[in-house]
């Protein structure tokens, strides 16, 4: 299969809860993909987990303190490196308060920040500005008056540059944010409209200093609503939700579009989509030269429903994303939850989320990828062949499973790697994108020669029938 046919769905889990969130792609065509994992600790904790353009599983690294810390965006920029977006109770000053952590290109944590109040303060969205700065986007408790948005605004040290809470009697969450012309902040959610006692969607124009000079309010619409992504497409505005018209009925189908003129929004459409069950639009994307749409929904008390919660349901539709097809259900026993789906280099697009039952492993949730291949090229999901049975989530900066010495570390010139036994050993050193620099086969102990190699960070790994090892050495 060549590279401009990958298409797979595959899972990742090892013996705790395991979720993923986010995802990005990077100029190799491999994947980042960020959320909570159990399998480190007792206790969850954000982390990044690499694979290559195939799904194969590169490296993986975990970052947090000894409660809850959530991956919920990762964002990445070449020479550079990672911030994982998401929310903590290990630290700060709250419950839970927004978190913010930078990840070198080998994965190693350089420091980390926490944003909020003393209350309840979560990450929903986050995106890097041209300054290597971010902007977190979501929600802050306020007591008695429910839930407000709430924004922070760092530099790339983590600093904070100014902080915004959006308040109003009722909850009131920001779901989504997109950039318009590289500068601009477009911020979807909801807020709660008093006329009508229901919340209603709302998008903000804002710039990088926190001024707001639009606002597109959709209180006109008759019922309750939730926007749950949203993107820019040159001057156009879309966003995927949901409506109800009372809390009795069933959630359908909704899907918002605006446009962008001399800094202000310029009209407003809503159009919803009525099925049996409840439906909520999740997350949706480009692909291929745009004129398409990719949606990810999550429903139940549908006829296809699975038991046990929510199952996952793809479609594509036109650029105005109305319906065309169905692409596949991703349907197992308990809930199944969308994270993020993004457009792929390929054509295609990758949606990341979650099985909270143990398809593999022994915890009580897994990881799953669905990689759409170009050409609207989709894997089965139904083939049992597809599930990757491995202990991905779990591997740690040294993990071994093969008792091994590696030296010298730094190394200069040759790489000594001594094991108990003559039987055939496989090695791949990866250099800090994922990228394999280097394979080979080693009958025993051997040397491998890293001369040409230039000074950096490098991982090692080493498998056979028995197991693998991990190792992370150092070219000087």
């Amino acid at each position: 299969m060549s590279i401009g046919q990958i298409s797979f769905y595959k899972h990742y889990a090892d013996n705790g809860f395991d979720f993923a969130q986010g995802v990005v792609q990077l100029e190799d065509s491999s994947y980042v993909i960020t959320g909570s994992s159990g399998s480190y600790a007792s206790h969850s904790e954000a982390f990044l987990m690499h694979v290559d353009s195939t799904g194969n599983w590169l490296w993986s690294n975990h970052y947090g303190g000894p409660e809850t810390d959530w991956g919920q965006r990762v964002l990445y920029k070449k020479n550079f490196g990672y911030f994982i977006a998401g929310y903590s109770n290990s630290f700060g000053i709250g419950d839970y308060d927004f978190y913010l952590v930078k990840v070198d290109e080998n994965g190693q944590e350089e420091w980390s920040n926490t944003y909020g109040s003393d209350g309840w303060d979560k990450v929903m969205d986050a995106v890097m500005l041209r300054d290597t700065g971010v902007v977190m986007i979501g929600e802050r408790q306020n007591g008695s008056y429910g839930l407000d948005m709430y924004i922070v605004r760092t530099d790339k040290n983590g600093d904070t540059l100014w902080t915004r809470t959006l308040e109003n009697n009722g909850n009131d969450v920001a779901n989504a944010v997109d950039l318009y012309q590289d500068s601009i902040l477009v911020i979807g959610g909801n807020r709660f409209n008093a006329d009508s006692s229901q919340v209603k969607p709302i998008l903000y124009l804002m710039t990088e200093a926190g001024v707001i000079f639009d606002t597109l309010d959709f209180s006109n619409y008759s019922g309750e609503f939730e926007l749950n992504d949203v993107q820019v497409l040159n001057d156009t505005v879309q966003a995927l939700g949901s409506q109800r018209d009372n809390d009795q009925d069933f959630w359908g189908l909704n899907y918002y579009r605006t446009e962008i003129s001399a800094m202000e929004f310029v009209g407003d459409f809503s159009y919803v989509e009525n099925l049996t069950g409840d439906w909520h639009g999740d997350c949706f994307t480009w692909y291929d030269d745009a004129s398409n749409r990719y949606l990810a929904f999550s429903f139940e008390n549908n006829v296809n429903t699975f038991e046990g919660g929510t199952d996952v349901m793809i479609q594509y539709g036109t650029n105005l994303m109305f319906y065309i097809n169905t692409v596949q259900f991703l349907a197992m026993v308990e809930p199944d939850v969308n994270g993020e789906i993004i457009p792929t280099s390929d054509g295609g697009a990758m949606l990341v989320g979650y099985h909270q039952n143990p398809l593999v492993g022994s915890g009580g949730g897994t990881i799953f990828l669905y990689k759409i291949g170009p050409n609207e090229v989709y894997p089965d999901a139904s083939n049992p062949t597809t599930v990757l049975h491995s202990n991905l989530v779990s591997i740690k900066e040294e993990f071994s499973a093969i008792d091994l010495k590696v030296y010298p570390n730094p190394a200069n010139d040759l790489l000594n790697v001594d094991v108990p036994t003559n039987e055939i050993h496989h090695f791949q050193i990866f250099d800090s994108s994922g990228k394999t620099i280097l394979s080979g086969a080693l009958n025993g102990s051997g040397s491998i020669d890293v001369n040409t190699f230039v000074s950096g960070v490098y991982l090692l790994k080493i498998s056979n029938a028995s197991g693998q090892a991990i190792h992370r050495v150092i070219i000087q």
